[in-house]
């Protein structure tokens, strides 16, 4: 497609990819195009609170707009003491969906501190680093979900949806603006 790719990677970090594509041409019009190139499966629909914690502005973004596809309601934040915050703040959300590698407060002591302060409420912690590995400690909770970057809409949406209660026992109330 006479594109490029520029990945950049940082041990312990994470990695960047670009990707580059040049525009389509105004000329080419749809029907020109493969149906196959243009299948579009339907989007499930979740309809939860969700309160996401990532400190990738561009991820952060993207998740939050594939979990209003899925008409969830979304407050993102950026960092673990954010998340707190807005909990702190009256949020009271469905699910909480922090990333496990953040600057400052991540990772177990995240969870733990979460665990401590909403115990009912379900996790769903995503994470593209293969070092601290919490799922062990999170295996005898029904509550909790370790996702691994990268991974596509439906698999969070699916696992989102294995540790939520029935729509019938989800506690009413809105997300608070942080």
């Amino acid at each position: 497609h006479q594109g490029s790719i520029a990945v950049r990677s940082r041990e312990g970090i994470g990695t960047e990819i670009q990707l580059t594509l040049p525009a389509i041409a105004a000329e080419l019009s749809p029907s020109r195009v493969e149906p196959a190139a243009v299948e579009v499966q339907a989007q499930p629909r979740l309809r939860a609170r969700v309160l996401l914690a990532d400190d990738e502005p561009l991820l952060r973004d993207m998740l939050t707009e594939m979990l209003r596809s899925a008409e969830c309601e979304v407050q993102a934040v950026s960092d673990g003491e954010a998340l707190l915050d807005a909990l702190a703040a009256g949020a009271t959300p469905d699910v909480i969906v922090p990333d496990l590698v953040m600057p400052g407060l991540g990772g177990s002591r995240l969870v733990h501190m979460l665990e401590e302060s909403r115990p009912d409420c379900p996790l769903v912690l995503i994470t593209g680093f293969a070092g601290e590995d919490v799922s062990v400690g999170l295996s005898r909770s029904s509550h909790h979900r370790l996702l691994r970057k990268p991974f596509q809409l439906a698999e969070l949406l699916a696992a989102i949806a294995e540790v939520l209660p029935s729509p019938l026992q989800r506690r009413e109330g809105t997300l608070n603006s942080a």
